[in-house]
């Protein structure tokens, strides 16, 4: 069972967390793990539906304007769409093959301490991109693509990892960060389908509506606090977050 108050916490981790590129999976274990919260995988369901939910409401004039123009067979626009198809890829594929590691480390605090300070590490030196930015490629999006690979291990911010990503290989910001999150879309429906798939009697209805509707409003803050952040140039920041919060975890571990 889950209180209402850790819905609410749960549901403000997670809104907080997948945007802002200190890693959701991270914290979410840190909470179970400091705060004793048990979260049952209709949570986790619930939680990235609601993270979904706000990235659509955030972009949805976008991806209106997208599925307008793959309907239309534009070309820029099915050519995103192949982007986000292929880059997908990568983590389909890890995310199926090595599904009892990445579990695994779900509960080793050694393991997470060190990812968060592989976030902190790309994090910090994506402040040094190259001087022109460029418009995004085959080569950027598959690249990026097959770091977001790495955000199945808890302690590594799936948006961190891509936004550095594109920024290392001096991409357009705003667009870099669009196309992270469009990555999102894909990467968590099927993570969501494999969930169901090991879901068994849904209960604490009113309590899974709390953390959905935390999630969703906390997330849309988020989201556009980030977007702001990327703007300003001051993406790069949170490395020093993360560097903090992996030196703790490993001394916990």
């Amino acid at each position: 069972m889950v209180s209402f108050i850790e819905a609410i916490i749960l549901g403000v981790i997670q809104g907080v967390t997948e945007w802002l590129p200190i890693s959701s999976s991270g914290h979410l274990v840190l909470a179970q793990e400091l705060l004793g919260i048990t979260q049952p995988l209709i949570f986790d369901i619930i939680l990235h539906l609601g993270s979904l939910i706000a990235l659509i409401v955030v972009f949805r004039k976008e991806l209106v304007e997208l599925v307008k123009g793959i309907i239309q067979r534009k070309r820029e626009d099915l050519q995103y769409l192949g982007w986000i198809i292929f880059a997908t890829i990568p983590i389909a594929v890890v995310g199926l093959l090595f599904n009892k590691q990445i579990t695994m480390a779900f509960t080793n605090l050694t393991v997470i301490g060190i990812a968060f300070l592989f976030t902190a590490f790309v994090l910090l030196i994506s402040r040094w991109p190259k001087k022109k930015q460029q418009k995004l490629t085959w080569r950027s999006t598959i690249v990026m693509g097959i770091m977001q690979a790495f955000a199945l291990v808890p302690g590594v911010s799936r948006s961190g990892i891509t936004i550095s990503t594109g920024l290392l290989q001096g991409r357009e910001r705003e667009a870099t960060a669009r196309f992270a999150f469009f990555l999102f879309i894909p990467a968590i429906v099927g993570a969501i389908i494999l969930e169901f798939s090991s879901l068994g009697a849904v209960t604490d209805l009113s309590a899974l509506a709390l953390a959905t509707f935390v999630t969703i409003i906390v997330g849309i803050l988020s989201l556009r606090l980030l977007l702001y952040i990327i703007k300003k140039q001051k993406f790069s920041y949170f490395g020093w977050y993360c560097l903090f919060l992996g030196i703790v975890v490993l001394i916990l571990a």
